[in-house]
């Protein structure tokens, strides 16, 4: 990883997570950053609350970020034992650097993933932003970077292959970005159906339209983080920006795009056959 992580993640924190206690009702959503995190933890959290949207929006109250150490943060072992079940966690770490109790109990892990590409874009845009992490001058240093694995949570291949590689368990969901801005309403069921959540057609009707990607601008999620934390207007939130698939385009040069198609990518996922869309 990225020595300027260590900035909101210290080693002591690493270490705590690798034996920290999971229940086996917790919710554990991970992805690599920029793949639609916000995003699909709206949508677990409103179907936690089977679609009581005043309870949901107030401050995002149910979910737990466990990686970052900010001041004042416990421990994570003491901070969440006393949280009330069920606990819906959200990370950017690795899998190597996640409770090994994760794949030992009945754990929800639900793994997002999306198109490096579009990943590579949108991350660039967030460094600007977050003052925790180095900010790129130009697409071009950050690009070199980013296919090196030298960001913050390293390499998007390990990352996501190490999930990918264990989809077919049973408390494992592996969703993708692309196929949720196709068919979102047909996800939304998925994450519910996983959950264990029987929802009404009415119910996942309300949290699709809810979570639709404009709503979700115009509803200023994690305002307070981004102000506080961020110390940034909340009109540039680093969570939510465009949400485009295929805005890569805009920003890859011919030969960073043949350089990544023909070496890095293939490298990146190996024998694993996992299928990502690019368009």
């Amino acid at each position: 990883m990225d020595a300027s992580l260590h900035k909101v993640i210290n080693s002591d924190t690493l270490e705590a997570l690798k034996t920290f206690d999971v229940r086996d009702d917790d919710i554990w959503l991970i992805t690599y950053p920029k793949a639609g995190t916000t995003w699909t933890a709206e949508i677990i959290n409103r179907i936690q609350q089977a679609g009581n949207r005043e309870y949901v929006v107030a401050e995002n109250s149910l979910l737990f970020y466990p990686e970052f150490s900010l001041p004042g943060r416990k421990p994570v072992d003491e901070e969440f034992a006393d949280k009330t079940s069920p606990r819906i966690f959200v990370t950017h770490l690795p899998g190597e650097c996640l409770p090994s109790q994760l794949l030992q109990k009945n754990v929800k892990v639900i793994y997002v993933s999306r198109n490096p590409k579009d990943v590579a874009v949108s991350f660039f845009h967030h460094h600007k932003v977050d003052p925790f992490i180095k900010d790129y001058p130009e697409w071009s240093q950050f690009y070199e970077d980013f296919i090196k694995g030298e960001v913050p949570y390293g390499s998007w291949g390990s990352h996501v292959i190490y999930w990918w590689n264990r989809r077919e368990q049973k408390n494992v969901l592996f969703l993708t970005y692309e196929d949720m801005k196709k068919d979102l309403r047909r996800n939304v069921k998925l994450v519910a159906d996983f959950l264990g959540k029987k929802l009404s057609d009415e119910s996942i009707s309300g949290i699709t339209e809810e979570c639709t990607f404009q709503n979700m601008k115009k509803q200023n999620l994690h305002k307070k983080m981004i102000e506080n934390v961020f110390k940034a207007d909340h009109s540039q939130s680093p969570f939510v920006r465009q949400g485009k698939v295929s805005g890569w385009k805009e920003y890859f040069t011919v030969a960073q795009n043949d350089d990544f198609d023909q070496r890095v990518y293939p490298e990146w996922i190996g024998d694993s056959k996992i299928q990502v869309e690019f368009q």
